[in-house]
Formats: structure tokens, C-alpha cells, sequence
């Protein structure tokens, strides 16, 4: 489970940390926590002013053991009191990739709008990302909203893997960027171009939407290999629009 630093007033001196996402399968998600949650007691004490960096730092790097949670609910006044013991999960990085629905509002008559809310660049899930967008391209989507809000960057090599399924399959092979390393660095420097599959044996060959705009949803938190996908996409001709923090 991720929280955000920032607590959100209750109040005198009470606060609480707001949920920004809970992984499926979790033992969070099995408990009933869902994004958006407040989370306003931690082991049976409220959370304050005084004390909610130190709860948030031992929520997040603190030894595991079970923790009991009391949190109110985003979208109902009922609060929850859960005790929630680590266990084995799968941390996915695609939150969710869905089509919008909105054909309730006649600007986007005609359009299919994808929305993809990508939490990290992580290589070991590539394959999901491919799915997300092997499920636009079987829609015809229009358009591409992506939700990088809480995505604080990963590999670079999986940066050039979402580029490339943005983009047209003529652009296989284009130079998208590079990394210049310290002359120490063993690894010497990387240039990098659109691919049509991964580097995987056996790769994974990736859908092109072909796509013209995207739409890049960014926080302070948008960094590393989100900031390289913006700048790679941009230096295609591609019209890139980031909607947020730069």
C-alpha cells in the first residue's frame, strides 16, 4: 500500500493519511481498504499533528508485524477498524487501464479515450503494461490519457517499451534518447529507439497505437523515466500535453 505524505485536516489536532492506492490482492484489499480511504489511527492511536510523518515512515519502512487501522471511508461515513498482517502479493504497477465512458458529453462524440494509471516503470512487469495496451488497441482508441501521478520513474528500458507502443510501428527504429554515463561507469553510455519488442528470449512483441497527442497526468512525485518518456515522445514530433506539475 502507498500513502501520501501529506495528511489531510480533520480538524483540532487530529489528521489523517488519505490512501493513494492499494495493490490487489493485498492484505490491505482483502481487508476492504480502497483508494481515497483516510486512515486516522494507527495500533489504536490517533493520528495528529505531532505524529503522523513518524506513523507514515514506520507504515512504510517499519518492521512487518500486524497493524491495526481504523480508517474512514472515501465515499461513505462508515469508519472501518481492521487489523492487517503483511502477506505475499503482487505490487502491479498498472493501476488501471481502462476505455473512459463518455458518451454522455457531446465534445467527445466519436471519440474512445484510454486511460492508463501507470505507478512505476518496473521491467519484471512488462508484460502487463503490454497487455493495457494490447486491450486499447483491440478498442480503436482515440486517445490516451496517462496517469503518472504517483510514478516516481524505474527502468529506462521499460520508458522506450511505453514510447513505443504510443507511437506509429514506422517509427521502429528511431533514436528516442540516451543516457551518458561517468567515465568510471562500467556500463559505458546507452542510446536508445523505438522498439517493436522487448529485449526478452523469447521477446514480447509490442502493439503501435500510432498515436499523434497523448495526455501526461504529472504530480511533483512524475520523475526519472516518466520525465524521460515526456521528453523522449516530445522529441518524435509527438504532442505531448502534461496536465500538472512540470
Amino acid at each position: 500500500i502507498e500513502l501520501s505524505s501529506y495528511p489531510i485536516g480533520l480538524g483540532g489536532n487530529a489528521v489523517a493519511l488519505p490512501v493513494n492506492h492499494v495493490y490487489e490482492g493485498s492484505p490491505a484489499d482483502k481487508a476492504g481498504m480502497k483508494r481515497g480511504a483516510w486512515i486516522t489511527h494507527f495500533n489504536n492511536a490517533e493520528i495528529t499533528q505531532s505524529n503522523y510523518a513518524d506513523v507514515w515512515y514506520d507504515i512504510m519502512y517499519g518492521n512487518p508485524r500486524s497493524v491495526a487501522f481504523k480508517w474512514e471511508s472515501a465515499f461513505s461515513n462508515k469508519s472501518v477498524t481492521e487489523t492487517i498482517a503483511p502477506g505475499n502479493y503482487q505490487p502491479n504497477p498498472v493501476a488501471k487501464a481502462v476505455v473512459l465512458d463518455l458518451s454522455n458529453y457531446p465534445e467527445f462524440s466519436g471519440k474512445k479515450i484510454g486511460y492508463l494509471a501507470y505507478l512505476g516503470f518496473e521491467y519484471e512487469y512488462r508484460q502487463e503494461l503490454v497487455d493495457a495496451f494490447k486491450f486499447f488497441k483491440t478498442e480503436g482508441i482515440t486517445d490516451l490519457v496517462i496517469d503518472l501521478t504517483s510514478n516516481g520513474g524505474g527502468e529506462v528500458n521499460t520508458s522506450v517499451y511505453l514510447a513505443s507502443m504510443i507511437v506509429d510501428e514506422s517509427f521502429v527504429g528511431t533514436f528516442y534518447g540516451d543516457m551518458r554515463h561517468h567515465e568510471n561507469n562500467p556500463h559505458g553510455d546507452i542510446d536508445m529507439y523505438i522498439e517493436s519488442q522487448t529485449d526478452d528470449t523469447p521477446a514480447i512483441q509490442l502493439p503501435h497505437l500510432g498515436l499523434q497527442k497523448v495526455y501526461i497526468l504529472t504530480t511533483g512525485m512524475t520523475a526519472s523515466a516518466s520525465e524521460a518518456t515526456i521528453a523522449g515522445l516530445d522529441g518524435l514530433d509527438i504532442d505531448v500535453v502534461v496536465v500538472g506539475e512540470e
